[in-house]
């Protein structure tokens, strides 16, 4: 895997200030509630929390005292050895290298099999993870410099365990700078021609048809986004999201329920909200058009009124 270092938001139809979180718990609440967060950005993957604070006992080596783990995790991806046990470290500030020793500490403890076997019955993880490579994930609002440089020459493995870092109080939803760029992403991702197709023409026909920027549309691992240039709080009026078999786009729509085929209500997380699921040329519609242009006046209104 080539990539070490990430930035991290989440982030829909409102812009964002950063706002760092006021402590380790509520960084930990949060993920617990969007997990794909800790997702491996180079692979197409599924993230499940199995267990927070673990304990682990003589897992400091400097002081040969016990240690609290704060975070386990399984990320599996499409292919057989995309499987990974994840030990998850956060910190509410900069990361630094006390941290990265912290990590490689419960990285040692777990690398000897009966030790970890035995702080898995305690903590009641499953057996049938056992057997899964480890990999280490640090989480901060900043990262040293000197880690950072650590980081990108590679030089942060322990005992054959990779570590990656993440920053996770920055608001930076942009990963790629043109559609060139995020095709080549979601094609490495396994995402299949005719899906890219379908999202091709749905981006360049808003882009055309509204003259949109391409300031306008942001790019994402997972999504892009399509923004109003006249909005001010609300901006993003769509976003579309990608897997192996459709295209999704969601939208605000103020109107009454709209009630076509495939288009279905997102209310149970955001009001006034839809998603409608392209599998087929043909599912890009004159009907879908006009709603999602809609969409575009809508979100002038919410943010007049806002």
């Amino acid at each position: 895997m080539s990539i070490k270092l990430f930035k991290q938001a989440y982030a829909t139809q409102i812009d964002l200030e950063p706002k760092m979180f006021l402590t380790e718990l509520h960084m930990e609440a949060f993920l617990i509630e969007n997990p794909d967060i800790l997702s491996i950005s180079d692979i197409n993957s599924k993230v499940e929390v199995i267990q927070t604070q673990i304990h682990i006992k003589g897992a400091r080596n400097d002081s040969n005292s016990d240690g609290r783990l704060d975070m386990l995790i399984y990320i599996k991806g499409d292919k057989p050895d995309e499987e990974f046990l994840a030990v998850v470290e956060l910190k509410k500030g900069k990361l630094g290298e006390e941290h990265l020793s912290q990590l490689h500490d419960y990285l040692r403890s777990l690398n000897i099999f009966e030790n970890k076997k035995e702080i898995f019955r305690v903590n009641n993880v499953g057996e049938k993870y056992l057997s899964k490579k480890m990999i280490g994930i640090l989480i901060g609002s900043d990262i040293d410099s000197d880690l950072k440089a650590k980081f990108l020459a590679g030089d942060t493995i322990i005992d054959d365990v990779e570590t990656f870092a993440k920053k996770a109080s920055s608001f930076n939803r942009v990963r790629f700078s043109s559609w060139d760029e995020y095709e080549k992403q979601q094609r490495g991702n396994g995402i299949p021609d005719k899906i890219l197709f379908i999202a091709k023409y749905v981006h360049d026909y808003f882009k055309y048809e509204l003259d949109l920027n391409d300031k306008d549309i942001k790019y994402t691992s997972r999504d892009f986004s399509l923004n109003n240039p006249n909005g001010k709080r609300v901006k993003v009026f769509a976003y579309c999201t990608f897997s192996q078999s459709s295209l999704k786009i969601y939208f605000t729509y103020l109107g009454a329920f709209p009630n076509f085929p495939n288009v279905k209500s997102h209310y149970e997380r955001y009001p006034n909200q839809y998603f409608v699921e392209l599998k087929k040329d043909e599912d890009f519609n004159n009907d879908i058009k006009l709603l999602i242009k809609k969409s575009y006046n809508d979100i002038l209104v919410r943010t007049i009124e806002n």
